[in-house]
Order: structure tokens, then C-alpha cells, then sequence
């Protein structure tokens, strides 16, 4: 994404019935329902091409809104239905968007147009940061609820596998103190991130990143090779008008 140029952002959703043949999870091969979410962004060309995106992207939402997606598609999973969204909506190149099946699962198309599958997920556990300053509050033993988000190349079939492999792992995580677990002495949200990266990939998984939320305003991500660290802040101040 280059540096200064402008995006126009756009979310839209819809109410849509399906039935996931094959899924891993049993109540998906029944005939449900969601609360779809899609979310693009998309370079503008120049001003004149600004709230077209709106207006395409509500048109297409219109047609998938109140409707039985197993009459409009053959295996009805995210991927296809975002495939048949992003092919009607001319994006261009360096855009990015995401479909949301749901809180916890759905696709997100990265700016090189590749797609991934994403899951999150919540674990409650303990843990201390022995190697903060005396008298910081992480340094005494305390508890989170974890929210983690695996993301994974969509292709090569890894949806299926990664629900039965990350329960396993969630099973060591929940309701445990993450300090007395091999590997997480210091079990900052970083490493935290890492060690649920290469304990995945140990049995096989292929992800794309693994992003950790130690609160809802301070995480980290893993993508194999770079860490991404974040802690948001906010501030209340008067502002005077000239």
C-alpha cells in the first residue's frame, strides 16, 4: 500500500441461508443460517471514482440478502461466496477485504490477492511477566481472556484440520497458568503468538498468522517471521475552533 493514497472503505452485510456438505463441523452439513459481513477496501483512481464501491457493493449484498445460497452456489463455503462477491465488484490492484460467516470464522483477501481462512477463538488462563519493573502490575500473578485468531492459507483443503488440531492445543491453554507450560516462562502475548504458531505447525498446520489479544487494546501477531506488537491508547481533550 503506498504511502498517501487514498482507499475507500466499505461493509455491508446480509441474512443468507446454506449447507456446508462436508464441513468440519457436523452443524454446518445442516441447513443454517448467518449474519454475513463483507468488508473492502479499495484504492480510489481518482476523486471521480469516489462512492462507487458503495453503491457496487450494495448492489451485489442485494442479491445474496434473504436467500438461500445453496440454489446460487455448488459447495457454498466463504471462499466461493466471496469469489463470486469480489468478481462483481472490479476491485483494484492493492485492494483487500474480508467476509465475516459469522464472529468467529470467514476469509480476508490480502493486498497480493491471496486468500485466507480465519477462526477465533477465547481461552481463560493465568499468567505473570517476571521481567517487568518492581511493583508492575503484570508482574504480579494475574488472569486474561484470551482471544486468539489463526489465519491460514485457504487452499490445500487446512479448514478442516485446523478445528481438531487447535482444540487440542486449546485444551493445554484453557484454565491453566500459561508460566507453567514448556516454552512460556515469560508468556508475553508475543510469545504467546509464536509458541501457538510452531506447536501447529508441528502437527502439520499451514497458517498464514496467528494473532494473540492479551486485552482488547493490546495483542500481538506471528506470521512465522515477524512479530507485530500493538497497545492502543486514548486520550479525552477540549479542541478550540478558530
Amino acid at each position: 500500500m503506498k504511502a498517501g493514497t487514498r482507499h475507500d472503505w466499505q461493509a455491508r452485510g446480509f441474512e443468507a441461508s446454506r449447507q456446508v456438505t462436508g464441513a468440519a463441523d457436523p452443524r454446518l452439513q445442516r441447513r443454517h443460517g448467518h449474519s454475513f459481513r463483507v468488508e473492502v477496501c479499495d484504492p480510489l483512481q481518482d476523486e471521480s471514482s469516489s462512492g462507487r464501491l458503495g453503491v457496487l457493493l450494495s448492489n451485489v449484498v442485494e442479491q445474496l440478502d434473504y436467500q438461500d445460497l445453496d440454489v446460487l452456489f455448488s459447495q457454498r463455503h466463504d471462499a466461493e461466496i466471496w469469489h463470486w462477491i469480489e468478481d462483481r465488484l472490479d476491485l483494484a490492484p492493492g485492494s483487500h477485504g474480508c467476509l465475516a460467516s459469522g464472529p468467529r470464522q470467514g476469509v480476508v483477501r490480502d493486498t497480493t490477492g491471496r486468500l485466507h481462512g480465519w477462526m477465533r477463538d477465547r481461552f481463560e488462563s493465568a499468567h505473570f511477566l517476571p521481567n517487568v519493573p518492581a511493583g508492575h502490575k503484570c508482574g504480579r500473578l494475574h488472569g486474561h481472556g484470551f482471544e486468539v485468531v489463526l489465519f491460514f492459507p485457504w487452499e490445500g483443503g487446512q479448514a478442516a484440520q485446523l478445528k481438531t488440531r487447535w482444540e487440542r492445543l486449546h485444551a493445554r491453554l484453557h484454565g491453566r497458568c500459561l508460566n507453567e507450560l514448556s516454552g512460556l516462562d515469560i508468556p508475553t502475548s508475543e510469545i504467546l503468538a509464536s509458541w501457538i504458531w510452531f506447536r501447529l505447525q508441528a502437527q502439520g498446520q499451514a497458517l498464514s498468522q496467528v494473532t494473540v489479544y492479551e486485552t482488547a487494546s493490546s495483542g500481538s501477531s506471528f506470521d512465522g517471521t515477524r512479530y507485530r506488537i500493538w497497545k492502543e491508547q486514548s486520550f479525552d481533550s477540549a479542541l478550540r475552533s478558530p
